[in-house]
């Protein structure tokens, strides 16, 4: 069974609020647990064929995933976006030698 979605929508404003606020788990949770999980609302077969209206519209499935990766990153419950973040960072602390 697929959320309301007036339902829908209310979620995704209320993990866009959580993020803002730096509660990036409950954003995770909001936007990913059953019942009623965003991520199934918004997803469809076949990208091609997303409607033109509604929650599984293009411009609202972007802002959901945004609002999903945001807070992924934020968490850092990620080794792999620790691991690339801390990477970048020493590189950007200590120029490379020039050969």
């Amino acid at each position: 069974m697929t959320a309301p979605e007036l339902l829908v929508a209310a979620k995704v404003s209320l993990a866009q609020i959580q993020n803002n606020a730096g509660k990036y788990q409950e954003s995770i949770d909001l936007l990913i647990k059953d019942p009623h999980s965003v991520v199934t609302a918004i997803s469809v077969p076949d990208e091609a064929k997303r409607p033109e209206s509604g929650v599984q519209r293009r411009e609202f499935a972007s802002l959901a995933a945004q609002l999903l990766l945001r807070a992924r990153i934020g968490s850092g419950n990620s080794t792999r976006h620790r691991r690339q973040w801390s990477c970048s960072r020493r590189s950007r602390e200590r120029p490379r030698a020039r050969r």
